[in-house]
């Protein structure tokens, strides 16, 4: 049977599912106070159905992967995160050693974005700080 725009497809006893299409797009609602689950068997892939492009990949017992473009951007690890590309933060805080690594030409980079500096004023720093947080190391 099929359903006319904006006509729900209602299920549970609260009618808490709702399934429908408002004439310009689709939506699968939990309207109750539950979780809405959406489970597959060994993966779910979230993606377009004219492209076939795959945006979000959860991966049973090895991942969460997020992609643009169809390409791995963003992965769960068993140690952490993946990220391919570049990343903007507003802040960055690493606990634990840290490594820049590079094919060839691996640099830190400690950039200014005021375009008047003045003769005495500091642009950046790194600061090398004990662990006990006593003395500081310039």
């Amino acid at each position: 049977q099929h359903l006319v725009d904006n006509q729900k497809l209602v299920l549970g006893t609260g009618s808490d599912l709702e399934i429908f299409h408002d004439g310009s797009n689709s939506y699968i609602k939990d309207v109750g106070t539950g979780t809405l689950n959406i489970q597959g068997a060994a993966q779910v892939l979230i993606g377009s159905a004219t492209t076939g492009e795959v945006g979000i990949q959860f991966v049973e017992n090895a991942g969460v992967n997020l992609r643009h473009n169809n390409i791995q951007k963003l992965a769960t690890t068993s140690t952490g995160i993946d990220v391919t590309g570049s990343v903007v933060a507003d802040g960055l805080t690493v606990d634990g050693d840290g490594l820049i690594q590079a094919n060839v030409g691996a640099k830190l980079e400690i950039k200014s974005t005021d375009n008047f500096i003045d003769a005495n004023e500091i642009i950046g720093s790194v600061d090398f700080i004990s662990a006990d947080y006593n003395h500081k190391y310039d």
